[in-house]
């Protein structure tokens, strides 16, 4: 009976571990208006989000999640469209997708 019970718990285990080794995190430096999917940065984090997925699903991209973190570092204080926010938005999602999130110019997020 231990060995069944140990082979059940194996089996569930295992396959949660590999999922996580073929997630990839790539992040996007929010600006006030030129990010790719909108061109208004007056929304809420949950509208933001909601885009960011639909944008990435129109590049045939099946995202996750999407985190949003605030960089003090990277905010700039001028209202360019090219000015950074300080938003980094973070998408979660299978590794297979790199190639094309390198090419919409995400970044790795280590």
């Amino acid at each position: 009976m231990k060995i069944f019970s140990l082979i059940i718990i194996a089996l569930v285990i295992v396959p949660s571990c590999n999922k996580e080794k073929n997630e990839i995190k790539y992040f996007w430096k929010e600006t006030f208006c030129s990010n790719p999917w909108m061109d208004d940065y007056d929304k809420t984090e949950e509208e933001v989000k909601a885009i960011v997925i639909d944008y990435l699903a129109s590049e045939k991209i099946k995202v996750k999640e999407v985190e949003i973190e605030f960089n003090a570092n990277q905010a700039q204080t001028c209202e360019a469209c090219t000015c950074l926010t300080g938003n980094n938005i973070i998408v979660i999602t299978d590794n297979k997708y790199e190639k094309k999130l390198t090419a919409l110019n995400f970044e790795k997020h280590e």
